[in-house]
This record gives C-alpha cells, structure tokens and sequence, in this order.
C-alpha cells in the first residue's frame, strides 16, 4: 500500500509519517518545504519518497498520485491561523482549493481512500450551543476564515462521497500541542507554553490562563490519522478527535510540577472556541484511548529537553 502524506514535513505530518513507516508502508512525502532533520535519514534510506509539490497545483497531485501508484492520501496540509486571517485569499486558496484538488487527484487516480485534517473550528464558540459537549453531528457555525474554510472541507468530502463514490473520512482535530509546535492562533499554548521552560527559558503570552481547551498530544492526533487512513473497515465519515480538556493554568501547573522555577507568566487575552467536545465515536471505531494529559505533558518538555542535549525529567 502506498499513502501519500501532504503538508508531510509539518507538526503533524511528519509524525504520520513516521508511524506509517513504523508500521512498514510505503510512504510519499509531499509538500512544498524540504524534509525535517528527521526525515531526511528515511529519505536516504529509500524509506519514504519525497515529491516537492504545491497543493493549490492540481496537476502536482495527479502526477504524484500516479508516479507512486497512491492507494490513500492524508491531507494534512493548510494554512492556520492567524495566516488564514491575515491573509484570507491565501487561505481560501490553500484550505479550500487545495483540499478540493486533493479530492480531485484522489477521483481521478483510483485512490481508495483519502483522509483530511477538518478541525472543531468548524463549530465556532461554545456559547451558540451551550454548556453541553458537541459531537460530529452538530451543525457548523465558524466565526473565522479558517473555521470556515474547514466546514467547506466538510461540505466538499460529502459532495464528493455522493457523486463520485469517493471514500473521505475526516478528522476534526481539537487543540493540538507537542515540542516543535510555533503556528497556529494556540501556537503558544500549545508550544512554547511547555518548549521554553524546558530548557529554563521563560514564556509569556498575553491569554486569560482560564481559558480552556480539549489538549491533545501531536502523536495522539497523527495515530488517529493513521488508524483511520489503515482501517479495513469504518463507521462514520467524520471523527472528533478529542483531548482532555483543561486551563491554560491547569497546564501551567503541570509544567511546574516537574519544572518548580519555570516562570510562566498569562494576560488576559480570550481565545473564542469551543472547548466541551466528545470524542466516543472515535474511540469507540478505532479502540484509541487518548493518554492522560500530564504524561503527554512530560513527554513535550523531556522531548525540548532531548533537542536541547539536556537529561529527561523522570515522571
């Protein structure tokens, strides 16, 4: 089986890349950026083919679908905010059209299955729908470009799954965090929050330390990739992937625990989103249980501390 990984040198790209070869696939690359450090030994080894492509550049996708023999895509690649409102043309162009070409290179290449990042971003802010948690069913209401652009996927996958028979399974991915991770609207969050004070830098961010998101760990997210482009068989379309939810505070306790003089310091900045989701479809369709967060937390700052030459903190 061949998988093509696009956006395959990003945060979680290049995760998902590593555990498709991990688990013996053969594996294509395909992104506009070189190979992290990481993947370029699976480059020289012949490990994993890399195709220089763009995605917005549908005539990229049909010849590295073709050149490779493709069997499945997972579509990670996108533009995030706050790029996506900045630059809104962008990032319609990325997120949309080049979701729409993937879906197109997928018809027309015989792909068997295709798997795309969507995001709970779809859904907005928690207040339209209550103090409830919200499962893949509900409906959208994004209140940015990229939220927006995200339910367009969605739209897309269905329309695509209705007229040409294509098999599109998406994963609405919830606040994502992991050593390495420095875009994204909860980039800092979910990145230097925990990176910095690692190697005994200090982190400042100018958001309300109660605000709360679903936390997942980028390995957590990239397994659920993997497992749902692999499955023999699923039962839906579209999976929340899920987190454990917690404060900006909760977090930052936790990276003291193990790191007592970290000097974590918060404003009072909101983050409008979601935050109550429920995440039993997935786990019940592909048997994954999230880790518990303060591992996954230890696992991010012994992952800074590893880059950096320094020892593991023990758990």
């Amino acid at each position: 089986m061949s998988v093509m990984v696009t956006g395959g040198t990003g945060f979680i790209g290049n995760r998902i890349i590593r555990k498709l070869v991990e688990r013996g696939e053969e594996v294509v690359c395909f992104d506009l950026a070189p190979p992290r450090a990481n993947l370029s030994s699976y480059v020289e080894q012949g490990r994993i083919a890399m195709y220089r492509g763009d995605v917005t550049r549908l005539d990229h996708l049909l010849e590295a679908v073709n050149r490779h023999g493709v069997d499945r895509i997972i579509h990670m690649a996108a533009l995030l905010p706050p790029d996506t409102e900045d630059r809104p043309a962008t990032g319609m162009a990325v997120n949309i059209d080049g979701c729409n070409n993937v879906f197109e290179a997928a018809r027309w290449g015989n792909v068997k299955r295709v798997v795309y990042a969507s995001s709970i971003a779809v859904y907005g802010v928690q207040d339209t729908f209550g103090d409830r948690p919200l499962v893949e069913d509900d409906l959208p209401a994004p209140i940015n470009v990229y939220g927006m652009t995200k339910a367009v996927n969605d739209f897309a996958a269905a329309r695509y799954r209705t007229l040409h028979g294509l098999d599109i399974r998406g994963v609405r991915i919830c606040t994502v965090f992991g050593h390495g991770r420095v875009t994204g609207m909860t980039g800092m969050i979910g990145g230097l929050m925990m990176s910095l004070p690692a190697i005994g830098q200090p982190v400042s961010m100018d958001f309300d330390p109660m605000e709360a998101s679903p936390m997942i760990h980028a390995e957590d997210a990239a397994e659920i990739f993997v497992r749902v482009a692999l499955a023999d068989t699923l039962n839906h379309h579209i999976y929340i992937s899920g987190g454990e939810l917690a404060t900006i505070a909760d977090v930052a306790d936790m990276v003291c625990s193990y790191i007592p003089d970290a000097s974590i310091t918060t404003g009072s900045r909101p983050v409008p989103h979601v935050y109550l989701v429920d995440n039993s479809r997935m786990m019940a369709d592909l048997g994954y249980e999230l880790p518990p967060l303060r591992m996954r937390v230890l696992d991010h700052i012994n992952d800074a501390r590893a880059e950096a030459g320094l020892e593991p903190i023990a758990g």
